[in-house]
């Protein structure tokens, strides 16, 4: 199914999310290779991401007390996923793979949108497809030891200005309640 469905749910007190319910066979089928990406990407950078966010805490924690480690979080960082840097990054076949079973358009009410994202919250695969690509980001930039959990990204304090303005190069944005470069 070439759409989705727009709604919102409680973000905090003040604002609310927005999220679109999937088809449920796209989701189906979205899921598997969601999997598939996961496994290849624990395979690659030899990471388990099943204690990745345990890892995150610690290397936080770790970060405030040394100032070893940046965190770096993007604020609606699924939203900002433009289709052409996803072609960019991924091999051919994978991107038709992924194109092919995601949304191409969000009804709101009547109206159906164009999207130039990507996948959204709800996508079986955006997740997955968020940690890959912003672990290859990094590792364009030379960061050998960096960490990617969703939108959530830790790097080396020196690396940390570079993948920030790599990340807004592309057109996502820093989180700055939540993005750490320096100190507690």
């Amino acid at each position: 199914v070439n759409s989705n469905a727009f709604f919102t749910v409680p973000k905090d007190s003040e604002k609310d999310r927005g999220c679109c319910m999937e088809a449920s066979g796209n989701i189906i089928l979205q899921r598997p290779v969601g999997l598939s990406i996961l496994r290849r990407y624990e395979k690659a950078y030899k990471v388990d991401q099943s204690t990745a966010q345990q890892l995150h805490q610690k290397l936080a924690r770790e970060g405030s007390l040394t100032g070893k480690w940046a965190t770096i979080d993007l604020s609606n960082a699924s939203d900002t996923m433009a289709r052409e840097l996803v072609k960019l990054i991924l091999p051919s076949e994978w991107y038709a793979l992924l194109n092919s079973l995601r949304a191409t358009h969000t009804r709101v009410g009547d109206r159906s949108i164009r999207l130039e994202k990507f996948s959204s919250m709800g996508n079986g695969f955006t997740f997955e497809l968020e940690t890959l690509l912003f672990r290859t980001l990094m590792e364009a930039l030379g960061v050998v030891e960096g960490y990617a959990f969703g939108d959530d990204m830790i790097v080396p304090t020196e690396h940390a200005q570079d993948l920030i303005q790599a990340l807004r190069f592309f057109g996502f944005t820093p989180n700055v309640n939540k993005t750490f470069c320096e100190g507690p």
